[in-house]
Parts: structure tokens; C-alpha cells; sequence
């Protein structure tokens, strides 16, 4: 085991061989990660990848630099079509380790060639439904969302929308499909387990309230065959026609004897009480059923807007690692200047804090890199006497870092705008040179050139030289000797 203080080798004694410090808790937290890490690799093959996220994202709080577990990790969100967080965790993955890294191969497949087009149609396409959905078109969003499902069949995500879409339809066949799919991917996820048992129990319903209106026919058995015969043929058969001619006899005579008209206004008033009531239930029913729909398609619209602005903060956060990616890429192939372009793209912001640490020491490299290459590049233009092309250097350089080489850097910019006839910037910046580093050489070398250009131009150089004789001052290639290096 690597100590975290020294980095050599710790040895199996409770304190680092090598440095002597206390390592016994520090074993127990790279132990207790490596066990995290074990659990979630089974989780990950027995498909339950939401335990996996679990279980990794607490292995990597214990140990941030666990390549194998942010590998994994990465492998478990492009599983489950998250892209972006696939390419996320990678990217830290590479940067913590170059070289020998399964990341690098894993990141090479999604941003080049093939895959990068493919997951680019993809989220062009999910966008797009998304859209449909929100415009209630839901015809051309299950064609969207299909196509999406064909060039990454395990996006969990999308097998949730469209499953959603199809029982909002009321097709709760199809919905219960995807929802399956999904657990198909990721057998523990809470979404898919929620949404399948609320497909199960309206399909029951769907199915008890189509049993209750097709009770319009009666069977019995004759013998070994079932008989059916519809209700409204029994009353057709000669015993029935004879029975109904006796009974309506019987009714005409009771009509002679009693008042036909109120019995038949109270059996009008009646049967148009009990239709009244029928229909107001049907009519409560299908209330019902349209609020239950309308809360079902609030629910599925309020998905949607945390979808589309999820997925406008996902493409943001791809593009960034995409760049520290290809920061990384580029510099493997000594390609300095699209590196450099990558890294400037950079939106360090919306990466994540390991990320953002790696960013942070990458960004004081390429600074320290180009300070130094703006400074050696300025001193050479200087002793050539190309003064424009040593300011335009040592402008930049100061621009990084003005205090770079001890006040040398500002230094030899004041002698190139001196010697360039530009006396104004010379006697500010020989000034600064005398604000910052007060009391040393260059300070007293600066104050001898203040005093100097402000003398009348036409004694300036006599100044100089009778100064340099009693050691206030000194000449301009004494100075550049002493400064520029």
C-alpha cells in the first residue's frame, strides 16, 4: 500500500516504513473502500446497477483515486445510457492515472468516430421527443423515443419515458414492455418497480370494468358443450311468445278495470329516475378517470421539464470533460495548440470537485509553462535589440505574473521600453519595479533611470555615464548582464 504522505510503499507495520507516519486508519479506509468496491462489482453483475451507484459513490468517498471504482462507475452510467456521467467519472479516472488505464480506451470509443456521432444523434433525438411530449404530440414522440432506444437499447431513461407516454395513452400493454425492459437493465430501479405495479393495477380495473359490461349473455351445459345464449333471445322462444301473449291479455284487462294513465307515468317517471342516476355515475366515472388521467399527464409534464433542463446542464458538463479529454489527447500527441484550445474551453464551473482540482493544478502548469516561455522568449528579442518583439513577450509574461524572477521580469520590460524611446511606460515600470522590490539592486538600478529620464533629454547619456563612475548607476549592457541571465 502507497502512504499517503511519502508515496512509497508502507509496508505491513502500523507505521510507514519509509516516513514513519501513523498509517493503521488510513489502511482501515483504503480496506473499507476496496470491500465497498468488491460489493458493487457484484451488485454490477447480478444487474442491480442502482445498488452499484450506491455503493461506489461511497468507495469513492473513502478513496478518490480508486481508478478501478471510477472505471466501473463510468462503465455502470454508460450502461444505463447517462453518458455524460459516464465520460465525467473517465476523465478523472485518466487524469489521476495516464498511461495503463482502461478509461483511455472507454473515452476513445464514445468522443471519436462512430460513437461520438452516435451518442450525438442520440441526444438530438431524445431532445426531441421530449419536445413532442411537451407539445402533446405523443404519435411522433414514441417514433423519437424508439429511435433513440435503436442506437443505445439500454437507456433506463428512455424506457421510462416511453413506457410513461404509452399508459398515458392508456395502452398499459405496451408501458408494462418497457418498464420490464428497464428492469431488464437494472433490476432494482425504484422508478420502473413504481410505475409497472401502477400499469398492473389500472390494467385490473381496465379489465374488471370490461367484464361488468359484457354480463349480456347467459351459459349452461348441455351434456359435455357449453351453451350461450344471448338474453335478449330467451324472451324469442314459443313458450315465452305464448306466456307474453297471456300476460298482456291479463295487463289489457287490468287496463279496462284501473287507470292505465298514472301507472304508467309513475313507471315512465320511474325508469327515467333510475337512467337519470345510471348515467350520473358514468358520468362520475369517467370525471374520475379524466382527473386521474390529468394528473397522470401533469405528472408526466412536470418529468419532462426536469428532463429538458437536466439534459441542458448534461450537454454543458459533457462538453467540459469532453474538452479535458481531449486536453489530455492532444498533449499525448505533442499537439500544444489544439491542447491549449481544448483546455480554454474548459467551463471549470461544472465540474465536479476531484475534476476541478485536477483543472486547477493543470491550469498553474500551463501558467508556470508559459510565463517562462514568454520571459526566454522576450530576453532573446532583448539581446537581439528587437525591442517591439521583446515588449509584446515581457507585456504578456507581466500579465501572468509581474513579480516573475524577483523583479527581473519587469526590469528588463522597463529597459526594452527605454531603449525603444518609449520613456513614459519605462519610468512607470521602473517605478514598479522600485514599489515591489524595494531595497535591492534593481530597485536602486530602477531609482538611478527614474532620476536619469527625468533630466533634460540632451544630458541624459552624459548622466548616465558620470553615475555609472561613482556606482549609482550602471550601463545598459551591465545592467541586461546582471538581470537577464
Amino acid at each position: 500500500m502507497i502512504c499517503y504522505k511519502c508515496g512509497r510503499d508502507t509496508g505491513p507495520g502500523r507505521f510507514c516504513a519509509a516516513c514513519g507516519t501513523d498509517v493503521t486508519l488510513y489502511k482501515k479506509i483504503i480496506a473499507s473502500s476496496n470491500v465497498l468496491y468488491n460489493e458493487a462489482l457484484n451488485a454490477a453483475r447480478e444487474r442491480d446497477l442502482t445498488g452499484a451507484k450506491e455503493l461506489l459513490a461511497r468507495c469513492l468517498r473513502l478513496n478518490k483515486n480508486h481508478i478501478d471504482a471510477r472505471n466501473l462507475l463510468g462503465l455502470v452510467y454508460y450502461e444505463t445510457g447517462e453518458i455524460t456521467k459516464a465520460i465525467e467519472e473517465w476523465s478523472i479516472s485518466r487524469a489521476l492515472m495516464v498511461g495503463d488505464n482502461e478509461a483511455e480506451r472507454y473515452l476513445e470509443d464514445v468522443t471519436e468516430g462512430a460513437g461520438a456521432d452516435r451518442i450525438s444523434q442520440m441526444v438530438r433525438k431524445y431532445n426531441a421527443a421530449l419536445g413532442y411530449i411537451a407539445q402533446g404530440s405523443y404519435d411522433l414522440a414514441v417514433l423519437q423515443m424508439k429511435n433513440v432506444l435503436s442506437l443505445n437499447p439500454n437507456f433506463v431513461d428512455g424506457h421510462e419515458v416511453l413506457g410513461l407516454v404509452y399508459a398515458s395513452q392508456g395502452d398499459y400493454d405496451k408501458a408494462k414492455q418497457e418498464f420490464k425492459a428497464a428492469l431488464r437493465i437494472d433490476r432494482m430501479r425504484p422508478g420502473a418497480h413504481k410505475y409497472a405495479a401502477e400499469v398492473d393495477r389500472r390494467r385490473k380495473e381496465s379489465a374488471e370494468s370490461g367484464r361488468r359490461k359484457k354480463k349480456e349473455s347467459i351459459s349452461y351445459r348441455n351434456g359435455n358443450e357449453t351453451i350461450i345464449q344471448p338474453l335478449g333471445n330467451y324472451f324469442s322462444t314459443p313458450i315465452a311468445v305464448m306466456l307474453n301473449l297471456i300476460v298482456g291479455v291479463l295487463i289489457g284487462a287490468l287496463v279496462v278495470y284501473f287507470l292505465v294513465v298514472p301507472g304508467m307515468r309513475n313507471a315512465i317517471n320511474n325508469a327515467a329516475s333510475q337512467t337519470v342516476a345510471e348515467a350520473n355515475e358514468q358520468l362520475a366515472a369517467q370525471e374520475t378517470g379524466m382527473k386521474s388521467l390529468e394528473d397522470e399527464i401533469s405528472n408526466l409534464e412536470e418529468r419532462i421539464a426536469a428532463y429538458e433542463s437536466a439534459d441542458a446542464k448534461d450537454e454543458e458538463k459533457l462538453n467540459a470533460y469532453w474538452n479535458l479529454a481531449l486536453y489530455y489527447k492532444y498533449m499525448q500527441e505533442e499537439d500544444e495548440d489544439k491542447a491549449m484550445a481544448a483546455f480554454e474551453a474548459i467551463d471549470s464551473d461544472l465540474l465536479s470537485d476531484d475534476a476541478k482540482e485536477i483543472y486547477d493544478e493543470l491550469s498553474e502548469e500551463i501558467k508556470e509553462t508559459m510565463i517562462a516561455d514568454y520571459y526566454s522568449d522576450g530576453t532573446s528579442a532583448l539581446s537581439e535589440k528587437k525591442y517591439s518583439e521583446a515588449i509584446e513577450n515581457y507585456e504578456a509574461a507581466v500579465e501572468i505574473d509581474e513579480e516573475y524572477q524577483s523583479g527581473k521580469l519587469l526590469y528588463n520590460l522597463a529597459q526594452a521600453y527605454r531603449l525603444n524611446g518609449d520613456t513614459d511606460k519605462a519610468v512607470t515600470t521602473y517605478k514598479r519595479v522600485i514599489e515591489l522590490f524595494s531595497g535591492t539592486t534593481l530597485a536602486k538600478y530602477s531609482q538611478n533611470y527614474v532620476d536619469s529620464l527625468s533630466d533634460d533629454a540632451d544630458d541624459t547619456d552624459d548622466d548616465t555615464e558620470d553615475d555609472t563612475e561613482d556606482g549609482t548607476a550602471a550601463s545598459d549592457d551591465e545592467l541586461f548582464d546582471d538581470v537577464a541571465e
